[in-house]
């Protein structure tokens, strides 16, 4: 298995907040479980503005999914 490298900001808090509080709320739906169209109702957003937030956050964490960007804010401690 081949493990991706993760950018250091990921992992230190020195350099600031990675996330948005926005991408931390879709994040953390996304860990309970929520899809993208209950997560829209839940923030009273679109579907596609959710899917949209997903694919940043996806591309802050270096993340290949979903589920690889919730296992990787878990690990740094993002996500409670």
């Amino acid at each position: 298995m081949r493990v991706r490298q993760v950018r250091p900001s990921v992992f230190m808090p020195d350099y600031g907040p990675v996330l948005t509080p926005l991408e931390v709320k879709v994040l953390q739906a996304a860990a309970d479980g929520m899809s993208a169209a209950d997560t829209a109702d839940w923030l009273a957003y679109s579907t596609d503005g959710i899917k949209g937030v997903l694919k940043e956050i996806n591309r802050k964490l270096l993340a290949r999914n979903k589920t690889h960007a919730v296992a990787i804010a878990w690990r740094a401690g993002l996500l409670s």
